[in-house]
């Protein structure tokens, strides 16, 4: 596991790429990246129940279709 600051820089950097100062991403796609990504870091960091994975894989849906 990451100590505090590894993570912190490791999120940032997920995000930095993926934040409104693209300027080929509408802020609708800059948001919906953004939280894909958290959805992605739930899955990778905590134990989730099997009813936890398939509400977050029906959210990660919903997310893309939005």
């Amino acid at each position: 596991m990451k100590n505090p600051k590894e993570k912190a820089l490791e999120l940032v950097v997920k995000f930095i790429k993926h934040s409104r100062a693209e300027k080929d991403l509408t802020p609708l796609q800059s948001a919906k990246q953004c939280a894909l990504i958290a959805i992605n870091e739930v899955r990778d960091n905590l134990p989730l129940t099997s009813n936890m994975k398939q509400y977050l894989n029906i959210v990660e849906e919903e997310i893309k279709i939005l």
